[in-house]
């Protein structure tokens, strides 16, 4: 129920017309008649103003909302209206919410949760992965056997009824037989029509693009969380709606047949006016991976994130102790005192003296040795292959191209001195000077 329907749902209730809700209201006529035909949107201000004049809350003509506790009861109290939903207490006095049977709305209602009753159960019995269970959650939708079931149901009673009333007059007028062939057309086209567009959408075959960024849609970083890489891609939905539910990718070095796996760990948003057609996926920054709903016949872009959990892990982990190591160092070194600097050049010499200082302990190879081991971006000629997982158990692969210069790898080698001292850069609010790269792709064949 829009707004305006329940605008004009308790003005009816309460026997105003819209010319005296505006006066009590403080408002022109047609503001409300436009508010409730929905030809205008009210402001809160102005709903505030409906509202005290009808002398119920606001929170009963808001959209529904979640972000106070009574605006949570006042979408129950729209569940209430429209699907049956009602409070009662149990044996136990506890407050139980239950869909009660107010038309056929209702039904579908209560088959829908208990749907989710099942599959929540399943999930909390581990039967079903996380993953699993939000890929059905944004899939679900109204299936068409629970429709025909009504429309049968309502059909069948209609058709009944004709036949009664009919035959029991021992001869039938041409006006009765036109309107017993009409009802049995209408009843047809019912039930035939919504089945026969049902079945055409079931037996078009899913297709599944991958198109990617047509500039450098390939960035590859190297710091603290290792070698891992980001992708800018479109994926086209054709025929039906489906859900991306992980997206995994596989790095190989052709020359040595290096081999690494990496798991997609968050999503970024592309642009600020194009984030796609679905709006449910709409993203205004970062967020960890999780499935993502497409819609049929439309073009979602991607901005994602591939790292290797296991190596950011280990080597933020060898960064603390680095960290460490560093600030024992400058503490029993009184001339890196950086707390004395009086100025920016001072700092910058200090700093530099650390630096230079760290360079010749067992620590900094330590370290140095430990990032070598965590780095991958050698020049050579790498193969990225794609696996993207989508609805129940469906998988699309593609793979692409891209080479690294000695050049290139030179400079992301740099690196390492960035690694090992970010940190004391961070604390003295020093820029980091990390290199990465974005790359061209070409489609492997």
């Amino acid at each position: 129920m829009t707004v305006g329907d329940k605008i004009r749902k308790y003005r009816l209730e309460q026997g105003y017309t819209q010319k005296e809700l505006a006066i009590k209201a403080g408002l022109s006529e047609s503001a409300v008649r436009n508010y409730e035909l929905g030809n205008r949107t009210a402001s809160q201000d102005q709903l505030e103003k409906i509202a005290n004049a009808l002398k119920i809350s606001p929170f009963a003509l808001a959209d529904p909302n979640f972000d106070t506790y009574i605006s949570v009861m006042h979408s129950l109290f729209a569940l209430e209206d429209q699907y049956g939903l009602h409070a009662y207490r149990d044996e136990s006095g506890v407050p139980q919410l239950m869909f009660k049977d107010k038309g056929h709305d209702s039904l579908n209602m209560l088959d829908q949760v208990g749907e989710w009753a099942d599959m929540y159960q399943k999930y909390r019995n581990e039967e079903i992965t996380e993953e699993e269970y939000l890929a059905w959650r944004l899939s679900l939708e109204e299936q068409i056997p629970k429709i025909m079931d009504v429309r049968i149901k309502m059909s069948s009673e209609i058709l009944t009824s004709n036949i009664i009333q009919n035959t029991t007059n021992s001869a039938m007028s041409s006006y009765e037989k036109y309107s017993l062939l009409i009802s049995i057309i209408a009843i047809v086209i019912s039930i035939g029509v919504p089945l026969l567009q049902w079945i055409y959408k079931k037996a078009k075959r899913l297709r599944l693009s991958i198109i990617p960024f047509e500039n450098n849609p390939l960035l590859l970083l190297f710091n603290e969380s290792g070698c891992y890489f980001k992708l800018m891609f479109c994926i086209q939905c054709e025929n039906q709606d489906t859900t991306i539910t992980s997206i995994d990718a596989t790095l190989t070095r052709q020359s040595d047949s290096w081999e690494k796996t990496y798991k997609w760990s968050f999503l970024e948003s592309t642009y600020i006016n194009w984030l796609g057609n679905n709006s449910a996926n709409r993203l205004n920054s970062a967020t960890y991976a999780r499935p993502y709903k497409i819609k049929e016949n439309t073009l979602e872009p991607f901005i994602i994130e591939f790292s290797a959990q296991d190596d950011a892990s280990k080597l933020n982990s060898e960064c603390n102790d680095n960290e460490t190591s560093l600030s024992q160092f400058m503490y029993f070194n009184p001339d890196y005192k950086i707390s004395s600097c009086k100025n920016i050049d001072e700092l910058k010499t200090t700093i530099a003296a650390i630096k230079a200082g760290y360079k010749q302990t067992n620590e900094y190879s330590s370290i140095n040795k430990t990032l070598k081991q965590y780095f991958y971006w050698k020049s050579d000629s790498y193969l990225l292959n794609l696996s993207i997982h989508y609805g129940v158990d469906n998988c699309k692969q593609c793979s692409y191209e891209f080479e690294i210069s000695q050049e290139e790898a030179d400079e992301f080698s740099r690196n390492f001195e960035e690694i090992t001292f970010c940190r004391l850069h961070k604390s003295c609010n020093l820029p980091n000077n990390l290199f990465s790269l974005n790359k061209n792709i070409q489609a492997h064949t």
